[in-house]
């Protein structure tokens, strides 16, 4: 069953990056992390954030791979691929990349733009959805950030997330 698990309000590019820290923390290897949200949200910012983390170099050069679609990293024992969905139009163009996700794969993945890809993602990835709140607040970096997943799968790492963020704020 999937049950919204966490709702973070980011007052800027410094909180979204330690939300996305937080979360790094509680992700293995089959991880699949959906990032949902319009253009300047804040999805590139999280992808970036936790690759770094798992990475261990904060300023490690961590590129948006709109035109190329993938990037992959090797961060410690594993490798990270991070998607962007963007400009896929349909489920036959995403049928030709090669997205090896889930348990066997030997990766974590993060996928921005997921929409049309939620057949490949399965249902045990945790989804990321986030929001500006410039039409309601006037600030342009202002954004709810949720999570959504599985409760029997995420709960426990979640709360982990949740009190690591208490902890920073």
């Amino acid at each position: 069953m999937w049950d919204i698990l966490f709702k973070f309000r980011s007052e800027d590019e410094a909180d979204t990056e330690c939300f996305a820290r937080a979360l790094a923390t509680i992700l293995v290897v089959g991880d699949v992390v959906a990032l949902y949200g319009p253009i300047g949200a804040g999805k590139s910012v999280v992808a970036r954030a936790i690759v770094r983390a798992l990475s261990g170099d904060p300023t490690l050069e961590v590129c948006s791979p709109t035109f190329v679609i993938l990037q992959e990293y090797n961060c410690s024992e594993m490798i990270v691929s991070h998607f962007d969905l963007y400009r896929i139009f349909d489920a036959a163009e995403l049928r030709s990349i090669d997205m090896e996700v889930g348990e066997g794969s030997g990766r974590i993945v993060l996928v921005e733009w997921p929409e049309l890809a939620s057949f490949v993602l399965g249902a045990k990835r945790l989804d990321v959805r986030m929001v500006t709140t410039e039409c309601i607040s006037g600030d342009p970096d202002i954004r709810n950030i949720e999570i959504y997943g599985d409760v029997e799968i995420w709960f426990n790492r979640v709360l982990v997330v949740m009190n690591a963020l208490r902890k920073a704020f």
